[in-house]
């Protein structure tokens, strides 16, 4: 899957992977039976891990990988980028889309492998 279309939940799991390695999807995490939400046993509240719509989940992470986020004159999407190399830039409709895909992005690379279950899904929030 390509990491400048990550939304969701799949964008959930792939931060989830970057941060807390040590997890096995469909073993130590999974989906909330009510929320359908990315679920990390081992968290303080709130367990439902949502980097994409939590400032208080993703800031944590744009401030230490120092990514830069900007909404253009346009106003209709956000630009995220992070000084690695080669720079990685990505594009969403909110900062916070922008920040992670950008952020999956620098470590992951260019496409990734999420599992199938999470592929196709459009989480409810935007994408």
């Amino acid at each position: 899957m390509k990491t400048s279309e990550l939304k969701g939940k799949a964008l959930c799991y792939t931060v989830t992977m970057i941060e807390m390695p040590h997890l096995k999807w469909g073993e130590t995490i999974g989906t909330h039976w009510a929320s359908d939400q990315i679920v990390v046993p081992e968290m303080a509240e709130p367990d439902c891990y949502s980097p994409f719509t939590s400032w208080k989940q993703c800031g944590p992470i744009i401030e230490r990988e120092k990514i830069c986020v900007i909404c253009p004159s346009t106003g209709d999407f956000w630009d995220a980028r992070i000084h690695t190399f080669p720079p990685k830039y990505v594009r969403g409709p909110t900062a916070l889309i922008a920040a992670m895909r950008c952020y999956v992005a620098s470590k992951l690379g260019d496409e990734v492998e999420v599992p199938e279950e999470l592929s196709g899904e459009n989480h409810a929030s935007p994408s």
